[in-house]
């Protein structure tokens, strides 16, 4: 799971767009007052399972 506080300005985080195309949890959160996105989160067991599928 993501951060859940902004490194910027210390509030809270909102989901933001980004989903793992496989388990459809949030990669990434959003501070609604200063805009900062967190960095994708990447899911080694849907990274690995999406490799395998391929």
């Amino acid at each position: 799971m993501p951060d859940t506080m902004c490194r910027k300005c210390g509030s809270d985080l909102e989901v933001g767009t980004a989903k793992c195309p496989l388990c459809e949890l949030e990669q990434t959160m959003v501070c609604p007052n200063c805009g900062y996105t967190s960095d994708n989160k990447i899911h080694a067991d849907c990274l690995t399972a999406i490799s395998l599928l391929s």
